[in-house]
Order: structure tokens, then sequence, then C-alpha cells
């Protein structure tokens, strides 16, 4: 897991691991350039953490489920907004933090390129093998960029874990929601989901 990331020279990010050792980062624009050149698959399934490639874990038929019935549920109902599954998000530059939502809701109806923080009103994660890496790794990197809230949705223990107020040292409110209790965004309350009516 990284922690510090500190330049070393005007181009080049290193990023340090929980032993100490010091790591190469990556930019977003070195990411594009690798994929370009054939280095890096362009199919490839990862997340910049701080600089460092972390690979995704392929999704399981819960996790599918889950995301295709919540997007179902609110593709028609949204509004002013658009509900895009497995967009990329771009929470920084420097150091490069970039991750591959489950779900985004934005805050209208056009996709930026990329998508930044500003762009959007909701992030919801499908937590199943993913759950330390969403509640505790994730989870504080959304807070730090002004995402406005951000739902985990915990398949193990069946409770949507809901984060408002973001700040730089975390989120002023977690609080969990069982799935058997309906859950409203900060964008509109009067828009409601229960879990326990999709989830396997």
């Amino acid at each position: 897991m990284a922690g510090l990331c500190y330049p070393i020279a005007m181009t080049t990010l290193l990023t340090r691991g929980a032993e100490g050792m010091d790591r190469r980062a990556f930019s977003l624009d070195e990411i594009l350039a690798m994929q370009a050149a054939g280095i890096l698959d362009p199919d490839e399934k990862f997340e910049l953490f701080d600089g460092e490639i972390v690979p995704m874990s392929p999704q399981n038929a819960p996790h599918m489920r889950v995301k295709a019935m919540i997007v179902r549920a609110w593709a028609a109902v949204l509004g002013q907004r658009l509900l895009i599954p497995e967009a990329t998000l771009v929470l920084t530059l420097n150091p490069t933090t970039v991750f591959e939502s489950d779900i985004l809701v934005l805050e209208g109806l056009d996709v930026p390129s990329p998508i930044r923080p500003a762009d959007v009103a909701l992030v919801i994660e499908i937590a199943d093998s993913t759950r330390t890496r969403d509640l505790q790794v994730k989870a504080p990197r959304y807070a730090r960029s002004g995402i406005s809230e951000l739902w985990v949705v915990d398949l193990q223990d069946r409770v949507t874990v809901r984060h408002r107020g973001p700040g730089q040292h975390g989120w002023d409110e977690v609080r969990p929601i069982p799935f058997d209790q309906p859950i409203s965004p900060l964008f509109d309350a009067g828009l409601t989901l229960k879990l326990a009516d999709i989830a396997p």
C-alpha cells in the first residue's frame, strides 16, 4: 500500500510502501502512453493508488447482478443527471489516483473527459471481495478528493455504508444502512433504493 509520495525530479515521482522501500510512481499520462505502445494491455483492469498500479479482481456474479439492478432501477429516473457503470474517475493528478468506480451519478447529462470529483453527485462501490479496499483504502481518498457522497454496498454484511461530509481527514458521517431499509442520495431525497429488493 502506498503511503508518502514525493518528487525526486521534475517529472519523476516515487511512492513509499509500508515496508519503507521507494517505488516508482506512474502518472495517468504515462499509463496511457504505455497502453498506446502496447506495454500495458488497454483491456487490463487496474486502478492507480497514489501512482501505484493496483490490479482489479474479476467481478463475481452477485457483484455484477447488484450493479446491474441498481442501474436498471435508477437509469430512467435521474432527471438531469447521468448514471454510468464502470466509469474511470480521476481523483488527483499529482500524485495520480484514478479509480474504476462501479457506478457514478454525474451532476449533468454530459460525460466530461476525464471525469473529476466536481462532476460527480454520488459514487457507488459494490463490495464483496473488495470490501477492505473499498472501505479502508478507497473511501478516505474519495473524501480527500471532495466527492460529496459515497455508498459502499457491502454484500457480506448486507448493509450499505453511506459516507457524507467529505474532508481531508475523512468523512463527517459514516452510517451503515441495512439492506431492508430504504436509502436516498443527497442530491434527491425523494429517490429511494431498497437493496433487499435486488441483492441476491
